[in-house]
């Protein structure tokens, strides 16, 4: 931004260059990666995983790729060990603009490896940082999924009965989410009996 300010001051902007050079950096990110899931396809994890890293080296502005390396180091090795470790760093650093944890969340959940524990800290990450009411049930939801899984019906259905608390006063503007929830909930119920 401070460029562009400059350019602007001293009257040499140009808004073709900029979007010319905007248009580049999408088509090298979109190259990167498809050769990244193209390596992960072949095989070749440790290429993939260096140019995951490489990628996030460059574009450090773009924190969804921390989502994206956590999707390909998935189910790489024995314990997940290698995709946890990021998570962890995940939770400790809590990247400012990284967006993706309620998407990340689940993805733990149905992990080839799943760690419900960490599962359930990145969901409460995720709604610390939310501040509407519908993306806070759903990720309530996953949190509740995660005990669920854990073995923890109880927990489950308290957590389930919060984000249907949280959407019941809007639920003729949006009845179908709301019965998602009450149906999870419905089935955490009929497991406990």
């Amino acid at each position: 931004m401070d460029l562009i300010i400059d350019q602007v001051v001293s009257n040499t902007f140009d808004p073709g260059a900029t979007s010319a050079r905007e248009l580049n950096k999408k088509l090298h990110i979109k190259a990167c990666y498809d050769a990244i899931w193209s390596n992960k396809l072949m095989g070749k994890f440790q290429l993939a995983i260096d140019q995951m890293d490489s990628l996030i080296f460059e574009n450090p502005d773009i924190p969804w790729f921390y989502y994206e390396k956590y999707r390909l180091l998935d189910g790489m090795d024995a314990g997940n060990s290698r995709a946890d470790s990021l998570v962890r760093w995940l939770l400790r650093n809590k990247p400012k603009d990284f967006s993706q944890i309620y998407e990340l969340s689940h993805a733990i959940i149905e992990s080839k490896y799943p760690d419900y524990d960490l599962a359930i800290e990145i969901a409460d990450w995720a709604a610390e940082k939310s501040n509407y009411y519908f993306s806070t049930a759903f990720i309530l939801d996953v949190k509740a999924e995660a005990y669920f899984k854990k073995g923890n019906l109880q927990k489950a259905i308290q957590i389930q009965n919060e984000a249907i608390n949280l959407m019941l006063p809007y639920k003729s503007e949006i009845p179908e989410p709301l019965k998602s929830l009450q149906l999870r909930l419905m089935f955490y119920q009929k497991e406990l009996k």
